[in-house]
């Protein structure tokens, strides 16, 4: 008897059907593809190709970002993005194409108009902005937009890339330039590109994000999101937008924002700044009810003209750190003060006056010090070298003065006082719609946007890895990573709220149960999960209990990638 030999494939899946599932649930491919229609000719639309990049960017390669199409190899390619969609239609060409079509919409207006249909399909409630800034390096010798190793051979395509520069500069729709600048990455030998982001607070979900010039300052690209953001943004409106010091400029705080309000750090450089931070008294201060770890004191402020109200904040946890620096500052400040004198000081002086004269310009130069028990020594020099013979007189006299340093508390002063606070400034006046505190809850949430930047330039994501033919594209590449940003902020928030509202938990990584999971750990239990076809007809995908009881929380959309029965 003659058994029909039966065909057997098994596809990897893994953890990318809970990526697929968050996209699909917002439609991101139906969206993209309503915004930029699909070329006749083309086999996958630019809302697949994008989907497929964000399964790249999140899918834990050990490979760059760049390496497209090999990415896709082995992975059940059908299943995740589409029936009659393979592996090698999504190659390198495919992904440049994509890259200049995102470019040429424009990637700021693109990722808003996806992220106003996200929050309202995911529910998302925006009651502030965070806006917050950092670099990309790049490598690679850029020139004129284009890769210097790749001017030769980007012909035609390279020229349309760059067709961007006849367009506003102002509406983000011109090539950036990949410049040397500050590097938050500490890689000052390579280029780079400026990234801003706004999130919507706590919870880190990417409002908007923008790239700029790698060498424009923080100040200056913050006006521009806060300028583009209420220009595109249509959604529910906001209250505040929050940004840290760099974005308390002249321009930002002079220009009328319409409706929007902001609360902003004020930089502890500024002279009234510095009045408030070190002369407020102890016993001015308030202490917040709610975290009794903060302290706040209310003043109002007319700086560049325009009426503010400022918050100076008292930080217990952070004061006792600023005491431990200051502390190691006075010590090295009496170390190094003390080696300066006796370097300035060792060829000694004609007269005591000039000795004098010395000491007193260099109390000057004093940060926490006074002079203490000054005394010129004085040695007498001869019209020979070596030692004098007995009796001879001396040609002349140097004066060398000797001093001793000592603490000096009333400079100090100030700058204890000034320990552990700082200062927040905002352009709404009325104290029964913005209380002090309510202030500073919404500036602490500051760290959503932070976050988000440690999970772009996250190596084990491998969104970061820019290494393309020309800035618009680099452009593209870092909506692609913003992308990715929102794809796992919406699906770790779903996951936690269904978690609260069930009352239910999760084990972590040491078993224990929680509500509150990462994603990232959710992830890592989805590894080696496999679809098998059998003749071409899928079959049941085996999952333990671990990943059965995260479906049930990550709803249909997730499920349907690995409940095949």
């Amino acid at each position: 008897m003659n058994l029909k030999e039966q065909e057997i494939d098994v596809k990897d899946i893994d953890h990318l059907g809970i990526i697929a599932g968050i996209m699909d649930e917002m439609d991101l491919v139906g969206l993209i593809d309503q915004l930029i229609p699909p070329h006749s000719l083309e086999k996958i639309s630019v809302g697949i190709a994008v989907k497929a990049m964000v399964l790249n960017c999140m899918g834990f390669l050990t490979s760059p970002f760049y390496l497209f199409s090999q990415f896709f190899e082995g992975k059940a390619v059908e299943h995740l993005l589409g029936e009659g969609i393979k592996a090698e239609h999504l190659n390198e060409s495919r992904l440049g194409r994509t890259l200049d079509e995102i470019f040429k919409y424009g990637v700021s207006q693109l990722f808003v108009q996806i992220v106003m249909v996200a929050v309202k399909v995911f529910g998302v409630e925006i009651t502030s902005g965070h806006a917050d800034t950092t670099s990309l390096s790049v490598e690679g010798e850029y020139k004129d937009g284009v890769l210097r190793e790749a001017e030769e051979e980007e012909g035609e395509e390279g020229e349309k890339g760059e067709k961007g520069d006849k367009a506003e500069e102002d509406d983000g729709l011109k090539p950036i330039k990949v410049k040397e600048g500050y590097s938050r990455d500490h890689r000052p030998d390579l280029k780079q590109i400026m990234m801003g982001l706004v999130t919507n607070g706590a919870e880190g979900i990417p409002l908007m994000m923008a790239v700029r010039d790698g060498n424009e300052a923080d100040g200056k690209h913050l006006h521009w999101i806060m300028k583009q953001f209420i220009k595109l943004w249509d959604g529910n409106q906001m209250n505040f937008f929050v940004m840290d010091s760099a974005g308390y400029t002249p321009d930002n705080v002079k220009t009328d924002w319409g409706m929007m309000n902001w609360i902003v750090r004020v930089p502890a450089t500024i002279k009234e700044a510095k009045k408030w931070l070190q002369g407020s008294k102890e016993q001015e201060f308030v202490e917040d009810q709610n975290d009794k770890r903060y302290k706040l004191l209310s003043v109002t402020s007319d700086y560049l003209g325009i009426t503010q109200r400022w918050f100076i904040v008292q930080s217990e946890p952070r004061r006792k750190e600023d005491l431990k620096k200051l502390e190691r500052d006075i010590a090295k400040e009496k170390e190094r003060k003390l080696k300066e004198f006796a370097q300035a000081t060792k060829k000694g002086f004609a007269c005591e006056e000039d000795a004098s004269a010395a000491v007193n310009q260099f109390k000057k130069k004093l940060k926490f010090h006074e002079v203490k028990a000054l005394e010129t020594i004085e040695k007498p020099f001869y019209s020979h070298p070596g030692r004098p013979k007995a009796g001879e007189e001396p040609q002349g006299y140097y004066y060398y003065p000797q001093i001793t340093l000592e603490q000096s508390e009333a400079l100090i002063l100030p700058y204890k006082n000034q320990t552990g606070r700082f200062i927040l400034a905002t352009n709404h006046l009325d104290p029964e719609m913005l209380s002090p505190f309510q202030a500073l809850s919404f500036y602490k949430e500051q760290q959503g946007t932070e976050r988000g930047f440690r999970f772009i330039k996250d190596p084990l994501f491998f969104a970061s890895s820019v290494f393309l033919k020309s800035t618009s594209r680099i452009m593209a590449l870092a909506f692609i990573m913003a992308l990715s940003l929102l794809v796992y902020s919406l699906g770790q928030r779903k996951l936690r709220m269904a978690l609260q509202q069930a009352e239910a938990s999760v084990p972590n990584q040491k078993g224990k149960p929680t509500a509150r999971p990462t994603l990232r750990w959710i992830f890592q239990g989805f590894q080696s999960i496999h679809v098998v076809l059998i003749d071409g007809v899928k079959s049941l995908i085996k999952l333990t209990e671990f990943q059965r009881l995260v479906l049930r929380f990550l709803g249909s959309h997730c499920q349907k990638y690995y409940c095949l029965s």
